[in-house]
């Protein structure tokens, strides 16, 4: 069953558990203040390397003047909203 682990905050307590609980197949959406923690390349390549797509809400990384980095899919409102439906579960 595919999880959507959804992160708002830059928040290392949940960016970890969504390290150790993310498997081949789930998502990882950075929202709001949780695009900050796309500056962590070795962390997105371990999620990579594991099955699991990490996604970055375009409008909150322009907001923040961030640049969409290598293994990390940019989205917009309409695609996060087809990401909600699509997977079973969601953290967030």
């Amino acid at each position: 069953m595919p999880t959507l682990f959804m992160l708002h905050r830059s928040d290392p307590t949940r960016w970890n558990l969504a390290l150790k609980l993310a498997k081949s197949g789930d998502a990882v959406v950075l929202i709001q203040d949780g695009v900050a923690v796309t500056a962590e390349d070795s962390e997105i390549e371990n999620l990579a390397q594991r099955g699991v797509k990490i996604l970055a809400l375009k409008a909150d990384m322009d907001a923040r003047k961030l640049n969409i980095k290598h293994g990390v899919e940019g989205i917009d409102y309409e695609q996060l909203v087809d990401l909600l439906i699509q997977y079973d579960r969601t953290f967030s």
